[in-house]
């Protein structure tokens, strides 16, 4: 049976031609559009990039810089998909780990600190020390760290205990470094607090209030 795990949503934006029916958003493109404003407003030297989505904004940057490039005479070929941007190189891209049959051939070989997402201690470390950052946003962005069923709840608080032990943090720091992961988290839980997920929650209210303590964390 499928679970839902959390949710989220966010603004898009929609460019409205001329085509489409003002009283019905169905007919609003989703696609992004290049608005050049000397030839449809006679303004020199504006462009504007609307519309699209995150997915697609290499495109929307190689097509807005085309257009300011021809405006500018420059002549140069665009490297945009050629070119790969940094952290995105081979081997640096959603590592998920070995399978779990593997793992269990070789309990000792590699902590895991996400179970859920089967992530090793030392592809955390790192991912820690590659990317230079004490956000555990940012590090669940790359490895899917805290996005399994616990939603954080068995991870989050190791992965803290490391990126203070590697980064030098202050126990201040990373106790405001974890408030901050497990707020982002909730926002997307709360709405979807039934059956198996409203129990998962509550375990995880345990671990950080009743055993951990977190809400009296020294602010």
């Amino acid at each position: 049976q499928a679970r839902a795990l959390r949710v989220w949503t966010g603004a898009r934006p929609l460019f409205e031609d001329a085509k489409a029916d003002s009283t019905e958003t169905r007919d609003v493109t989703r696609a992004h559009a290049l608005l050049d404003h000397e030839q449809r407003d006679g303004v020199q030297g504006f462009v504007t990039i609307t519309g699209g989505k995150l997915t697609t904004f290499r495109l929307m940057a190689e097509e807005t810089v085309d257009a300011v490039c021809r405006h500018l005479g420059e002549q140069r070929a665009c490297t945009t998909s050629t070119e790969p941007l940094p952290g995105s190189e081979e081997h640096a891209t959603y590592h998920l780990g070995e399978r779990l049959e593997r793992k269990e051939q070789h309990l000792s070989d590699h902590q895991l600190i996400c179970e859920c997402e089967m992530v090793p201690r030392w592809k955390l470390e790192q991912t820690m020390r590659r990317r230079a950052t004490t956000n555990l946003d940012d590090i669940r962005r790359l490895l899917r760290l805290g996005m399994g069923p616990c939603q954080g709840g068995f991870c989050i608080y190791r992965a803290t205990g490391i990126l203070h032990g590697l980064d030098g943090l202050t126990a201040e720091q990373a106790d405001e470094t974890l408030r901050r992961f497990l707020q982002e988290r909730w926002k997307g839980v709360w709405p979807v607090l039934y059956g198996d997920q409203l129990r998962q929650a509550r375990l995880d209210d345990w671990i950080f209030q009743g055993v951990l303590g977190v809400e009296h964390l020294p602010a």
